[in-house]
């Protein structure tokens, strides 16, 4: 079962020439949501809320950005991210984007899961949406959730 899609080539090294597979064969070997992280603020009481600036970001009553500390410790908050969480929400998601167009260099920057996403959502048929859907986004066509979790990979977190 394959998809035909029109995506750009992934940047030079993001998927290994093995006797010529990777010229042949569209695929999905990184990271298949964004990198830059999400933020979070603490609200005080005594203290205006910041002010939200595009999707990762924040602004202080001054205008300026707020500076940001990365997690160090095992303490310290993190924020899991489910970018995809059910089907629905993804072809909604995409839907609502709308074609996503830009130079090959922009298009090349992106995730190649949102470009595949964008094309399949607006152009391709239901069981393909699926498909994908399982495939790439919930990696549960064949088995990989539970490859990953036999090997220590996956871990269920049960309370927050």
């Amino acid at each position: 079962r394959r998809l035909k899609l029109g995506l750009p080539p992934p940047p030079l090294g993001v998927v290994p020439d093995v006797d010529g597979l990777s010229q042949a064969h569209e695929t999905f070997v990184s990271f298949s949501a964004y990198t830059c992280g999400k933020s979070v603020v603490r609200l005080q009481q005594h203290v205006r809320p910041p002010v939200p600036c595009g999707l990762h970001s924040f602004l202080a009553d001054t205008g300026e950005l707020l500076k940001y500390e990365q997690a160090k410790s095992r303490e310290d908050p993190v924020i899991l991210h489910y970018p995809n969480a059910s089907l629905s929400f993804w072809r909604d998601k995409y839907e609502r984007l709308g074609e996503i167009t830009g130079d090959q260099e922009m298009l090349r920057r992106l995730p190649r899961m949102h470009l595949a996403s964008s094309q399949l959502v607006l152009h391709g048929q239901k069981h393909q949406q699926e498909m994908f859907y399982r495939t790439v986004v919930m990696q549960s066509e064949y088995n990989e959730l539970a490859y990953m979790a036999e090997h220590g990979l996956v871990i269920r977190v049960e309370g927050v």
